[in-house]
């Protein structure tokens, strides 16, 4: 893992695809799971400075088990024992983070190589097509996911799937960001408006129970 301290020192790699804004937002993408590698973005002496986690390679980007900035899905986080009923009909899917499915199995999304369908300056889109016998979610699928950079250093990521029948689709982006690309993220500070939070158990499964922020405050 890396931040890169500056754009220099991280030349692109093969087959990195790089898209910059006129303000200097700079992003590089893998098709391997349409991956966000990097975002450079200048710092107050006008730096670029990579705010993402990522790897400078694409063998080690092949090893990754963190899912590091790859579009996860078709439904991504955790199926409860890899079991789940969609219109009356019961679904199994792989067990790969035992005792339940994470990011769809080994067939997920993440996992694959997308295609490159649209490239402009700015933009990239990505496709994948997936079906009920690869990856044994209902129905057959078209995804796209649009990355694009803009001149109120912006990243927008737009997420888009039409399908054959009806389904099922729950997607997201892995980024691991650190903003102010240092080594560690430990003097971020999260804020998120909320009033209630989920609570997971021992297997990082949700327990469908909503628990009050105020009533589990830590320091």
């Amino acid at each position: 893992l890396r931040p890169h301290p500056t754009l220099s020192a991280a030349a692109p790699i093969e087959p990195f695809i790089e898209i910059s804004s006129s303000q200097g937002l700079t992003a590089r993408f893998l098709p391997l799971g349409a991956t966000l590698a990097s975002l450079f973005v200048k710092d107050r002496d006008s730096n670029p400075v990579d705010v993402v986690l990522g790897f400078d390679d694409i063998k080690s980007y092949k090893k990754d088990n963190a899912y590091i900035g790859r579009t996860v899905g078709r439904v991504c986080n955790r199926i409860g024992f890899g079991n789940f009923v969609f219109d009356g009909k019961k679904y199994k899917l792989p067990i790969d983070c035992p005792p339940h499915s994470l990011h769809s199995g080994p067939k997920g999304i993440a996992l694959r190589e997308w295609e490159v369908v649209r490239r402009t300056p700015t933009s990239v889109t990505f496709r994948m097509m997936t079906d009920e016998s690869e990856d044994g979610l209902p129905g057959d699928a078209k995804i796209d996911v649009t990355y694009t950079v803009n001149d109120r250093n912006q990243l927008v990521i737009e997420h888009g799937a039409t399908c054959t029948s009806p389904g099922v689709l729950n997607l997201t982006n892995h980024t691991y960001w650190n903003l102010d690309g240092g080594e560690t993220v430990r003097q971020h500070v999260l804020h998120v408006d909320a009033d209630k939070y989920l609570p997971t158990d021992s297997t990082d499964y949700p327990t469908g129970n909503f628990s009050l922020v105020f009533q589990n405050l830590t320091r």
